[in-house]
C-alpha cells in the first residue's frame, strides 16, 4: 500500500500535466494522500525528507519514463 503518492511534471512535451494526472491519482488513491510537487527534485526531497523512511515505510517508488527515472536516477 502507498502512504502518499507525489505527482510532478515531467519535461516531455508528450508528458501528461502534473494536474491531470493527480485528479487520476486522487480517484483511486484518495484526496489526503496524493501531492502535486512540479519539481522532480523538491518531489524526491518530498519523499524522503518530509515524510522521513521509517520502520513502517519499506521505500520510494519513482515512476515515469526513461527520461524521468534517468533524471530521478541522477539527482539520488
Amino acid at each position: 500500500m502507498l502512504d502518499t503518492v507525489i505527482v510532478m511534471q515531467s519535461d516531455s512535451p508528450r508528458a501528461l500535466p502534473a494536474d491531470e494526472l493527480a485528479k487520476i491519482a486522487r480517484k483511486i488513491f484518495g484526496q489526503e494522500r496524493v501531492f502535486i510537487e512540479p519539481d522532480l527534485g523538491k518531489a524526491i526531497e518530498k519523499a524522503t525528507v518530509v515524510n522521513p523512511l521509517s520502520d513502517d515505510t519499506v521505500g520510494v517508488i519513482i515512476t515515469g519514463s526513461v527520461t524521468t527515472i534517468g533524471q530521478a536516477r541522477s539527482k539520488l
